[in-house]
Order: structure tokens, then sequence, then C-alpha cells
């Protein structure tokens, strides 16, 4: 990164390749970096785990499979000076590999605009996708996840990203919205556990996502607070659904 004042939390999350021999090589090397070796909780956790030893102003996420463009941290920290220090910073992302093609659902939520809101209202929650989902193109004032005790949901194998980024959003006190493209989304990998469960997510974030869609064309109405209520009620129930169904699926699988 081109900016250099950051913390670097790594955590593996009880991988059995060479990944905490490479982390451990890099944190020879540089000491900003941390590792916290720890046996499989999955992503919920591991992101609790994150939350909870860094010591930065500002957050951010990165999965295993992807990676920022150089300059992200110094343009986040831009925009954190220039809009004065608000809650968040959400940012663009590029989609590769180019083959095959990511899903139409995923270029039309990761796009972003350059917009600053003072605070996200009903409205803009229920008709703004880029609100939606995927804590990793987001930037979080740490003393904002603190104060308002978020986590993520481990209860959840599938979901619990947009399940945080929709309590997280509506309580922001200032959010700047960014056209650049920082994150380097994989959104396909042959080898990689994610591309197993991929397209099942993708299914589900949208479901998410076009329910929320749904209940906002009614809000336009003015039933705001209702909308919201129903969409928290209905995605709590696809997840425990979804979540049901993907067990099932796999306790048939052990059987074969």
């Amino acid at each position: 990164q081109t900016f250099e004042n950051i913390e670097i939390i790594c955590i593996n999350d009880g991988s059995v390749d060479h990944s905490l021999s490479i982390m451990e090589e890099y944190a020879r090397m540089d000491s900003r970096i941390i590792i916290i070796n720890q046996t499989n909780k999955g992503p919920a956790e591991t992101r609790n785990v994150g939350l909870s030893v860094a010591c930065g102003k500002y957050i951010l996420f990165l999965d295993s499979d992807d990676y920022y463009s150089a300059n992200a941290c110094e343009r986040i920290y831009k925009e954190i000076q220039e809009k004065n220090e608000p809650d968040a910073v959400i940012f663009g992302t590029n989609l590769f590999p180019e083959e095959p093609r990511a899903s139409e659902w995923h270029y039309w939520v990761l796009d972003t605009p350059d917009i600053y809101y003072e605070s996200i209202d009903d409205s803009l929650l229920l008709t703004k996708p880029y609100l939606r989902v995927y804590s990793w193109r987001c930037c979080f004032k740490k003393e904002f996840i603190d104060i308002n005790s978020l986590k993520f949901n481990t209860a959840f194998k599938y979901g619990e990203d947009a399940l945080f980024m929709f309590e997280a959003v509506i309580k922001l006190k200032g959010i700047a919205v960014i056209s650049d493209k920082l994150y380097n989304y994989r959104h396909f990998n042959q080898d990689s556990l994610m591309n197993q469960i991929s397209k099942d997510y993708v299914v589900f974030t949208s479901l998410i996502s076009a329910s929320i869609g749904a209940f906002g064309t009614w809000a336009s109405l003015g039933n705001y607070m209702m909308a919201v209520v129903l969409i928290v009620l209905f995605s709590f129930i696809l997840m425990i659904v979804y979540n049901l169904i993907c067990i099932l699926i796999a306790e048939i699988s052990s059987f074969n």
C-alpha cells in the first residue's frame, strides 16, 4: 500500500495449506503484520476476532481470495480527511477474472457513485443497492463499530455479511461514497472453497436485495418504517430456511 501507517491483522482460520507459513514469512519482514492462528470458525467469527484486536481508527475487511488496489488506503484516508472523518467510506469494486463473467447482479450492486450522505434514512437503504451488502467494500470508523456494539452474526453460514451491513448502515452518521474501484473481488476461483458456495450466496443475497427492492417500491408510498420491519423479518426467515437447506444437503452428501 502507498499509505504506510496501517495495521495488518492476518487471521489463519484453520487452513490446512501453507497459508500460516506464508503469513509468518511476511510478518518477519513487516512489523505491522499481526498473526492470529485459530481453529476453523468461519468468516463471521473470524471477522469478530479481528475487530476485537484491531487498534486502528478505521477498519477494512479483506477476504483471502481478494486484494486491494495499491492506492486503496491512501485514497480512503484522503476521503476521510476531506469529509471530516465520516463514520464510513464506501468504495467501488473490480471483478476478476473476466471469464467466466460475473453475474449481472454483482455489477449492479457493486457500482458506486460519488456522493456524500449525512445519514441514511429508510428510503435510501431501500433504494440504493450499494448500501445493502458486502462489508469488504466499506471502511468503518472503529469507534462507530464499538459504540454500536456491531458484530457479525455467527449463527448463520451465509448472509451474515448482508445482515451486518443492514444493521450498520442505518446507524451511520456521515457516509462518503466514492466511485474509485479500490477492492478487487475474485468472483470465481476453481480451486477455492468459496467457488463451491458462490452461486448459492449470490442467489441468497440477491433474494435479500430483491426483497429490499420490492419492499422499497411499497415504501415509496410512505410506509418506510413498516417496510424496514418487514425486510428484517423476511431476511431473517430467508437466512434460517437457507441455512437449514444447506445443512440438509451437507448431511445427505455425507451419506453418499
